[in-house]
């Protein structure tokens, strides 16, 4: 009687499978929020143009998504610099992600700085 100890080869590739079909599970949906950053990115710089269309330059914008129970959470802020120098903060939290801006259900809230030399 043969006392062998370690794993045979089929139960080795079947290991190697699962591990596959997790690894091609967990990269399409983590490739989705890749995507869904990026498109919430330009949403958000379009947002902020059409709402301050005196701002002359903006800066690329810091933006969060989580959608833990599915309502598409999105919080984003940008910077930009107005005609009169002056600094200007939009940032915006949305419960129902990136076709809410706007909406009731998105918050708005814009603070303008000083010019500074």
């Amino acid at each position: 009687m043969k006392n062998e100890k370690g794993f045979t080869l089929i139960e080795f590739l079947i290991i190697i499978a699962i591990c596959g079909i997790l690894g091609a599970i967990s990269y399409g949906r983590f490739g989705y929020f890749k995507v869904d950053q990026e498109t919430t990115k330009l949403s958000m710089l379009d947002y902020a143009k059409n709402l301050r269309p005196d701002i002359v330059e903006w800066n690329e914008p810091n933006c969060v998504t989580r959608d833990t129970d599915g309502d598409g959470y999105v919080s984003c802020s940008v910077t930009g610099i107005n005609t009169d120098s002056e600094v200007v903060v939009l940032h915006a939290d949305c419960a129902g992600g990136i076709m809410s801006w706007g909406n009731e259900g998105c918050k708005t809230k814009i603070v303008v700085y000083p010019q500074y030399n």
